[in-house]
């Protein structure tokens, strides 16, 4: 609750430039003698270097015993009294906000409306909207006043919140939206985040799942946006390697979603690549208004769109439905499912990152010959069939994890030989025939009476 009037005494000033020790990090500060304060700025003008002595308001709580600013504009000593019509019209004239805005009851009411119905979703001259927290409430929390005011979540109250999470992802203007993980390695993770559309960032993990040497990952990301929109921009990608979720009107920014989906499948994908990720909840991202929410129907057009689903349960909680990746089509244009469903690719980069780790460790310094060769015990010697026995009892070790099937197959189909034009290349062929996912049953009751 607000404190005791008299107790500090709230401005509204600029943020300065302070360079002034050679020695120490140049940064914006408020004036001397604040307590708390509101940064009314957009984030950019935030970690930008100045331009003028002075730029961008905030809203300070000052001890009531220090020297005001002169350019600030004096707000009183009360959250709770209502500003006088002089000093409302200069605190709009400074927020760039018009005739008759800021006319709530009480200072506390005025800024409350500055941080929701007169905030900024573009980001480019006053502070975006605040954003409601993982229990769907909006709070104003500030230093020396605890919780100033609270109120749940509301689309019709709080429109711009909405605003701000689609336009986050439309115009992509920070790719915080993007997460990316690799169940294979656990520690480096390729910087997704400096490409310039998500588009190419589809691209970008095609490419990197084909490389030789470039470690592997599978990017997330999230959208929010109308059923139609969101079909028509899954239709424009198309790979294996990156899965966007789709939702209308959630109030949870998309890229705290995209990190929430990619959080549960990095860590259930890491105990097991292969097992589905259907019904898992996804905390933190809250539900849209329950018109807004997707019905089976349209989640299916989703998924067949390109675009990964969420459902919400009876108690409101995300769950994933199904964990799609944006692969529709092959290089021929055809209807292709072969990456549909992210557990190939997470498999896939398992036994990848597997084979090579345990190859490498299991004939780290060894001679390559060919097969039939006569040598001493103890040589470190491998052939293509001991390297080819390798392979199978590395399957069997797959075989037991429960992610791969038919054994008979890959042996049958494995090609272990030496390469024709380099004699210390080792060639291999694998394979693998991955398990699938129990996604579908199908049951006809045939009953008689």
């Amino acid at each position: 609750m607000p404190v005791a009037p008299g107790t500090y005494r709230y401005i509204l000033a600029h943020y300065e430039w302070e360079d002034s020790d050679p020695d120490d990090i140049a940064y914006w500060r408020g004036p001397a003698g604040y307590v708390a304060s509101l940064n009314l700025r957009p984030y950019g003008a935030r970690v930008l270097p100045h331009t003028r002595p002075a730029e961008g308001w905030g809203l300070f709580a000052m001890d009531i015993r220090a020297d005001v600013p002169r350019t600030a504009i004096d707000l009183g000593q009360d959250l709770n009294s209502r500003l006088a019509a002089q000093v409302a019209a200069n605190l709009r004239a400074a927020l760039d906000l018009t005739p008759g805005d800021l006319d709530r009851p009480n200072l506390l009411e005025d800024f409350w409306a500055v941080l929701n119905e007169y905030a900024d979703p573009d980001d480019s001259n006053l502070v975006p909207p605040m954003t409601p927290n993982h229990r769907g409430l909006m709070e104003w929390n500030w230093g020396g006043h605890s919780l100033l005011k609270r109120e749940r979540f509301d689309r019709v109250k709080h429109p711009r919140v909405i605003e701000l999470v689609r336009k986050g992802v439309i115009e992509d203007r920070d790719k915080s939206d993007i997460v990316n993980f690799d169940p294979g390695r656990g520690k480096e993770l390729i910087d997704y985040a400096k490409l310039p559309v998500l588009r190419d960032l589809s691209a970008k993990a095609s490419r990197d799942a084909a490389c030789v040497e470039l470690p592997q990952a599978v990017a997330v990301k999230a959208n929010d946006d109308t059923h139609a929109n969101l079909l028509t921009a899954g239709t424009s990608r198309n790979s294996g390697y990156a899965s966007t979720t789709g939702l209308n009107g959630s109030p949870t920014p998309t890229y705290e979603r995209a990190a929430a989906v990619a959080g549960v499948a990095a860590y259930y994908g890491n105990i097991d690549p292969a097992r589905p990720f259907q019904t898992l909840p996804v905390r933190g991202v809250l539900a849209p208004a329950v018109a807004d929410r997707f019905t089976r129907e349209e989640r299916d057009l989703l998924l067949h769109g390109g675009v990964a689903t969420l459902y919400f349960d009876a108690s409101g909680v995300a769950r994933i439905d199904r964990l799609i990746s944006e692969y529709q089509t092959n290089e021929h244009d055809a209807a292709d499912t072969a990456l549909l469903d992210l557990n190939t690719a997470l498999t896939l980069s398992y036994l990848r990152y597997d084979f090579r780790s345990s190859f490498t460790s299991a004939f780290p310094r060894h001679k390559l010959a060919d097969d039939g060769i006569r040598t001493g015990f103890g040589q470190a010697v491998v052939t293509p069939k001991i390297a080819k026995a390798w392979c199978l009892t590395k399957f069997r070790q797959w075989e037991s994890l429960g992610l791969v099937e038919d054994y008979e197959q890959f042996k049958r189909d494995l090609v272990v030989v030496r390469n024709e034009s380099d004699p210390n290349r080792l060639d291999f062929f694998l394979p693998p025939d991955l398990v699938n996912q129990l996604r579908v049953a199908a049951v006809q009751i045939g009953f008689r009476l």
